[in-house]
């Protein structure tokens, strides 16, 4: 559905330049692709986004409010003291792109729930709801309650791993992809392109295999 758009610059390029700040380049770079505001890599990565080990997180959160709280959350922010675009913490960033096998510049549609930690750029499978509990393993009864209700279309802008490694990154090596894209993980993995030897390790979510199907199309 049509909405009102804008377009907003994100971040700085050369992509260099968002982590300018600091006293040395990163060693380790880290991709997070559906973040929401649970499990979030700037907390569970703490450890290593400091300037001993130097690690630098670039995440994607396409909701625009959850992109918002992990901006909101930048190390000292204060009301009105500068902070420099895109930072969800001295070392990383965020952006509120989808992530798929997508051409620069391109959006998509964003299927929004009612538990807004199942959107996906997937839409629900019709046969979800009647399956879930007969399966072979049952799914839990909060996903058909709440993850099946979609709410809303949105359009949101899309980029591709290849785009991000390979141009933003300049084909630097990752050191972990964690990837929760509710049923589009592989799609991410798949982004990647020619780099994909480029990252030492990716997580991702997956369902069991007697469970029912959540989503249209997921492997």
């Amino acid at each position: 559905a049509a909405g009102l758009s804008a377009p907003l610059q994100l971040a700085q390029l050369p992509f260099e330049l968002n982590w300018a700040h600091l006293p040395a380049p990163p060693d380790h770079l880290f991709l997070e692709i559906g973040a929401n505001n649970m499990e979030i890599d700037v907390e569970d990565l703490a450890g290593v986004l400091e300037d001993g080990p130097g690690g630098f997180l670039v995440t994607f959160e396409p909701l625009v409010d959850k992109y918002g709280a992990l901006l909101s959350r930048s190390r000292g922010r204060r009301n009105s003291s500068f902070y420099s675009l895109g930072l969800q913490h001295d070392r990383g960033v965020a952006l509120p792109f989808a992530v798929e096998r997508c051409k620069p510049g391109s959006a998509l549609t964003f299927h929004v729930s009612e538990w807004d930690g199942c959107s996906s750029t997937r839409e629900v499978d019709a046969a979800f709801q009647s399956s879930w509990n007969i399966a072979e393993v049952s799914t839990f009864d909060w996903m058909a309650r709440h993850c099946a209700n979609m709410l809303q279309r949105r359009t949101v802008p899309c980029v591709s791993l290849e785009e991000v490694v390979g141009n933003w990154l300049g084909g630097r090596q990752i050191a972990r992809l964690k990837i929760d894209t509710q049923g589009a993980d592989l799609d991410v993995v798949r982004s990647l392109g020619p780099y994909t030897g480029r990252v030492l390790l990716v997580q991702v979510e997956v369902f069991h295999t007697g469970a029912a199907v959540v989503y249209q199309g997921a492997p």
